[in-house]
């Protein structure tokens, strides 16, 4: 499945990045955010579907604070094992098959750092497109700056970082109008780049790598992150760069 379409990310990166782990705090800080900013009333009864859910509770996460109902998907059966059922329901499926009974059904489609590791990035935001009614959202995760590329993307399954503007010139085929693009992550960018540093001269195999880039348990780097989370979503409000770009965008 990997050399045809995707690659799904290793189940290590899955664990260590559950409820718990600051940076998923960090990106679904900015997402409801962003919604709120973008007068996406979060007391509505909108249908959602998250895209590569993965094994993590994003879905049941944004329930609690929305009238959401939220459908939860991925093509790797193993996340959905052990799945908590929120008002929304889960299933294995690949959203590339175009389940005729699933077109322009959803309200708003969450795309949460899937789309890198698609290796036909274009004609997943067209199945996208499919999917959602019209005048509906897609909000889409990515990792940005392309030089930050790793050892480390490469263990997790990336193909690729992305610039501003290459994903603007990617939603722009898809049919897409842009409501709102940004970056976030300012202040990790020099984590990163000591990350990959570290992870290109490594010799350990991707599972420590894995662990090695994305773990925040450690005291120093949960201290570390919490204070630039802290300092960027309260006080340097810097989105010129970041380690991430979010963008609401409407069908």
């Amino acid at each position: 499945m990997n050399k045809k379409k995707y690659n799904t990310t290793s189940q290590s990166w899955h664990n260590i990045a559950n409820k718990d782990n600051v940076w998923v705090k960090w990106r679904f800080e900015v997402l409801k955010n962003l919604i709120k900013k973008n007068n996406i009333s979060l007391e509505k009864n909108y249908n959602c579907l998250d895209v590569g859910c993965g094994s993590n509770d994003f879905a049941l996460n944004f329930e609690n604070i929305s009238s959401f109902s939220i459908d939860q998907t991925d093509v790797d059966a193993k996340n959905l094992e052990n799945k908590k059922k929120g008002r929304g329901s889960f299933f294995r499926y690949d959203i590339n098959d175009k389940d005729v009974r699933l077109k322009n059904k959803y309200d708003i489609v969450f795309l949460l750092d899937v789309l890198e590791h698609i290796n036909n990035d274009k004609e997943f935001l067209e199945s996208c497109y499919f999917h959602i009614k019209e005048g509906g959202f897609l909000i889409i995760n990515v990792p940005s700056i392309p030089e930050l590329f790793s050892k480390y993307d490469n263990a997790v399954g990336h193909h690729r970082r992305y610039s501003k503007e290459k994903l603007k010139i990617l939603i722009a085929e898809s049919k897409f109008k842009i409501i709102s693009i940004k970056y976030w992550g300012f202040f990790l960018i020099p984590l990163l780049f000591l990350r990959k540093i570290m992870v290109n001269f490594s010799k350990k195999n991707d599972e420590k790598i894995i662990k090695k880039g994305m773990d925040t348990q450690p005291k120093i780097v949960l201290s570390t992150i919490n204070f630039l989370k802290f300092l960027e979503m309260n006080i340097i409000k810097i989105n010129i760069l970041g380690s991430s770009l979010i963008t609401i965008i409407k069908k």
